[in-house]
């Protein structure tokens, strides 16, 4: 028998989690010529432990004695947003002819990025006319917070007349902390010149 297990079904861009293939000898004899592997795209694997890799799949060959379990973990994570289901494929020699089994899915989504941003400024600029820089930062994640730091640099041929009120500005650099709760939007703009 085979089964797999990720730690988490629901993960961020680029987050990690542990997955663990679990492969069992349940019977009195021993079982031979087993063949397992499972591909992981889109997923990157790091951290591989009892399979070998090939590409991007996890590989082993082997016997496993009576009542003994071969166990293959590794790390991973994807960049790519969506709902995948990770299959194994398992051959074994049963003592009368090889049988194939696939080994019971596991799905895992990765949510699409938490941070989405909106720029835009006036469409018509002058040279010593001032302009306004519109910025529009929402959390799209519906159950985290994210907070972080925000630095705009803005080249020395502008000068920054005014800044929103929680940026603490230094020569061309405009930087604050920040909080947003899930699901919520921050909105700000820049006087520029």
């Amino acid at each position: 028998t085979a089964s797999s297990k990720s730690t988490l079904t629901e993960l961020l861009p680029n987050e990690e989690t542990d997955y663990t293939i679990t492969i069992t000898n349940p019977t009195d004899f021993e079982i031979t010529s087993i063949k397992f592997s499972q591909d992981f795209s889109p997923f990157n694997l790091r951290e591989v432990k009892g399979c070998s890799v090939n590409g991007n799949s996890l590989e082993w060959q082997g016997s496993l004695k009576p009542k003994y379990d071969r166990i293959c973990s590794a790390k991973i994570s994807a960049d790519k947003q969506g709902t995948y289901t990770l299959t194994g494929n398992l051959s074994y020699f049963n003592g009368y002819e090889t049988e194939k089994k696939t080994i019971a899915s596991a799905t895992i989504k990765v949510l699409p990025r938490q941070l989405k941003i909106i720029k835009n400024f006036d469409s018509y600029t002058e040279i010593n006319h001032p302009f306004y820089l519109n910025l529009s930062l929402q959390n799209i994640n519906s159950k985290e917070k994210l907070e972080g730091s925000l630095t705009y640099e803005f080249p020395a041929n502008i000068n920054i007349v005014k800044s929103p009120s929680e940026f603490t500005k230094e020569f061309n650099v405009a930087k604050r902390n920040l909080v947003l709760e899930a699901n919520s939007i921050l909105n700000f703009s820049f006087y520029l010149k």
